[in-house]
């Protein structure tokens, strides 16, 4: 009897934590279709290529870049958060990848601190915690 129990109660906590891996594996794959269709469409190589071009060039701290991809689970969409600097100015961008649109930019000179532009989804605002507030939806699951 005690035998049968303990196999009994082995079972159901196996199926348990099957139950609970199960939707960490779909959301990691899910990220990882991401990652591989974000390579394709977004082709981070060729603004990698940029940016080394520029610093062959002799334009140190003129370019930077760097990008960040991310699967909503909760929006179940595929984004990249683009982060740029031009000489003055620091550009922040998400793209929805399935899309191929711009849900959100931000635009702010370094130097003087001034809003050149910011928006999300289509609604204009005003400062960069505005920004971030707004691209809450778009980075989390």
């Amino acid at each position: 009897m005690y035998f049968k129990f303990c196999s009994t109660a082995l079972l159901v906590m196996s199926l348990a934590s099957n139950c609970f891996a199960a939707p960490d594996k779909v959301l990691y794959e899910l990220q990882e279709k991401c990652s591989n269709r974000m390579e394709t469409v977004f082709k981070p190589d060729e603004k990698n290529d940029a940016y080394m071009a520029a610093i062959a060039a002799g334009q140190k701290n003129v370019f930077h870049y760097a990008y960040f991809n991310h699967f909503s689970a909760t929006l179940n969409r595929c984004f990249v958060r683009e982060v740029m600097t031009i000489g003055s100015s620091k550009i922040q961008t998400i793209f929805d990848v399935n899309e191929g649109t711009e849900q959100a930019r931000f635009d702010k000179d370094i130097e003087s601190g001034k809003v050149n532009g910011c928006y999300v989804r289509e609604k204009h605002c005003k400062s960069e915690l505005e920004f971030k507030n707004g691209i809450k939806t778009f980075l989390e699951n």
